[in-house]
């Protein structure tokens, strides 16, 4: 699966990229701070699909 890595910054100023990464390219966004790893954001039916694996187990 691709990568997609993102400041914390871009969360004001980019959402409508990050919006589409997770919604339109059902892509996880990886959020750093300082070059650390903080967030990740999913889209809601990305999510719900990764619960519903999960819950097989």
């Amino acid at each position: 699966m691709k990568a997609i890595i993102r400041p914390m910054t871009d969360l004001a100023k980019k959402m409508d990229e990050i919006e589409r990464f997770c919604i339109i390219e059902s892509l996880p966004v990886y959020i750093t701070k300082k070059g650390t790893g903080r967030l990740v954001v999913l889209g809601h039916e990305t999510y719900e699909n990764l619960m519903s694996e999960l819950e097989k187990f």
